[in-house]
């Protein structure tokens, strides 16, 4: 998964420095790799895919590991939390009665996680069935489903929420027991849906872009939308259907929630929309350290950093959401001019010249 740094993160189900158990690397686009956890069967072994979540960590789960006297002596697996600098917390280490081999999660618009173990909990089938399971940020576990064969049994992946509000899954058997009867369990899956009472949302395709880029809204009941807000600045629209509306990034709009408002009240979007910076000019053009620069461009709000040929400024001013006035730093080096902002990181076209 890509997170808003821009770095690619992930795992291995094996390897690393204790015992074959798996890590989670961190990859640049450019290709360098950091391994940033190896787990050690205890804090966890086999992990499965991760989410970054609202608060800019990433959270994932262990198929096995954990509590080493469950799931004869494998571990049933653990729920973590891991920064992206490397500092992993086991949230929570599975029980039989939780489920064993937790395969998946995905981050709900309540802020809790949700997912599915492939084995555990009811015991109709021989090493149980399955469940859907409900997880918070700190740990805290609450099943909300046991499957029994004749309504599906070992889920395979994490669920996913529908804007509807409600989550929807597979099974890779149960079912009608009539079908693969000979398989253990028997059924050829099932396709399920889980309602914990979340309302509806909507859906940014994709959930990134600049001033002027076209985003997809996906939704139910946007036939007779009224008004389209990236964080309170209002876009124009088009209605393509009643799950879909056409809109384009409004110039002045900043990170935060898409929000449409219809007839019958107003939809949110399930994650902030971040707005990515751009750079349209800059002057001067060359000078010595020291020199102010005014950079112009979009969403410069909430600028964390300016670099002049990849050395931060220790000083600058965002002077409003389209200019930054910025001192040309000590070991500057002559090159492009980068500024990051909670939406992303822009990079000028031309180079600024750095004079003696």
């Amino acid at each position: 998964m890509q997170a808003t740094d821009g770095n690619f993160y992930g795992t291995t189900p094996h390897g690393g420095r204790y015992g074959n158990n798996g890590t989670v690397f961190k990859i640049t686009p450019q290709g360098s790799v950091t391994t940033l956890h190896s787990f050690d069967n205890t804090d966890g072994a086999v992990p499965m895919d991760l989410v970054q979540a609202t608060n800019g960590n990433l959270y994932g789960t262990t198929s096995n590991g954990g509590d080493l006297t469950c799931n004869f002596g494998q571990g049933c697996g653990t729920f973590f939390e891991i920064t992206t600098g490397g500092k992993l917390t086991t949230l929570r280490r599975f029980s039989n009665t939780d489920g064993v081999l937790p395969i998946g999660l995905v981050q709900a618009t309540d802020g809790n996680f949700y997912g599915t173990t492939i084995l555990g909990g009811n015991l109709t089938c021989p090493q149980g069935c399955g469940t859907v399971f409900e997880i918070t940020p700190g740990g805290k576990l609450t099943t909300l489903h046991l499957f029994h064969e004749t309504d599906g049994a070992e889920p395979f992946a994490r669920p996913m929420q529908a804007t509807d509000g409600n989550f929807y899954g597979t099974t890779t058997s149960g079912g009608d027991l009539n079908c693969a009867s000979t398989a253990v369990p028997p059924g050829c899956g099932t396709v399920f849906s889980v309602s914990v009472g979340l309302g509806p949302f909507v859906e940014t395709q994709p959930t990134s872009g600049k001033v002027g880029a076209t985003v997809i809204i996906l939704g139910n009941n946007l036939t007779d939308a009224t008004s389209v807000t990236f964080n309170g600045k209002a876009a124009t629209f088009m209605v393509v259907s009643s799950t879909e509306i056409m809109t384009i990034v409004p110039s002045g709009a900043t990170p935060g929630k898409v929000k449409v408002k219809t007839p019958v009240g107003t939809l949110t979007s399930n994650v902030n929309f971040r707005v990515s910076p751009t750079i349209s000019s800059f002057s001067p053009t060359s000078g010595p350290v020291g020199t102010d620069v005014v950079i112009t461009g979009e969403s410069f709000t909430g600028a964390t950093s300016v670099t002049f040929g990849g050395v931060n400024a220790t000083s600058f001013t965002v002077d409003s959401s389209s200019e930054i006035t910025a001192t040309v730093p000590t070991g500057a080096k002559t090159g492009k001019i980068g500024v990051t902002t909670p939406g992303g990181t822009a990079t000028s076209v031309e180079s600024f010249t750095v004079t003696m």
